[in-house]
């Protein structure tokens, strides 16, 4: 058995190809189809277009790092808080 058969055997195989995925496609075959209420599909779907996908939405997910998360979540953070927006 070689190695990868053994590693998707026992779970632990990561397809190399996975991280091509732009995040802006994967966040829009995530936020397809959901047995969720109808606010919280509103709710996953504004975080997504608000504070997610303009900076990372281009990167693909193996190119996203947590300082690009953090940056998303500071932003978004930041904009919540503004008494001009």
């Amino acid at each position: 058995m070689t190695k990868m058969e053994n590693d998707k055997r026992e779970n632990l195989y990561v397809d190399p190809d996975a991280g091509k995925v732009p995040v802006r496609r994967y966040a829009a075959d995530w936020l397809g189809p959901k047995t969720t209420a109808a606010g919280t599909e509103e709710s996953y779907e504004r975080i997504m277009r608000l504070h997610v996908l303009p900076r990372p939405g281009k990167k693909t997910i193996s190119q996203v790092t947590a300082r690009t998360w953090r940056s998303c979540t500071h932003a978004g953070a930041g904009r919540a808080r503004s008494p001009t927006r």
